[in-house]
């Protein structure tokens, strides 16, 4: 025989909603869950390829990573940063507003990345025919 006070008790972590599970899947494309970890990973600076220091990751390119149909990972935005597949073909190209970028294509995601001041301007998912344009190159 149990006794009740008739008090519920909550012994979970504070915030924590009820019943929501999610897989590692899901984790990878939660805005909330990608934030904290690219600011995390570049509480360091992460030195791309070409030795720009990346520093800072934009609210739109963190809005682009939430893309429904296409989404990014931050393992695909570091490997990009890393081990671009256009590693001999990096160029600075400059928008009609005179903002510089250069970009960085991964196996799974492309990324853009002011050289200027080190900021991760956009990002987005790599395309199969790009995919298949640099690793043919290789």
């Amino acid at each position: 025989h149990i006794e009740s006070s008739g008090n519920l008790m909550h012994y979970g972590i504070k915030g924590m909603k009820w019943g929501v599970r999610r897989t590692k899947e899901q984790l990878a494309h939660d805005r909330s869950s990608i934030q904290a970890r690219m600011n995390s990973q570049l509480r360091t600076p992460v030195k791309a390829s070409n030795g720009i220091l990346v520093t800072r990751f934009s609210d739109h390119a963190l809005d682009r990573t939430q893309t429904e149909s296409r989404p990014v990972t931050v393992e695909g935005i570091l490997d990009a940063l890393k081990n671009p597949l256009n590693h001999g073909s990096i160029k600075t190209k400059t928008d009609n507003l005179g903002r510089p970028s250069q970009q960085f294509i991964g196996k799974s995601a492309t990324v853009a990345v002011n050289p200027e001041n080190g900021t991760i301007t956009t990002t987005w998912c790599t395309g199969s025919r790009t995919k298949r344009k640099y690793l043919k190159k290789g």
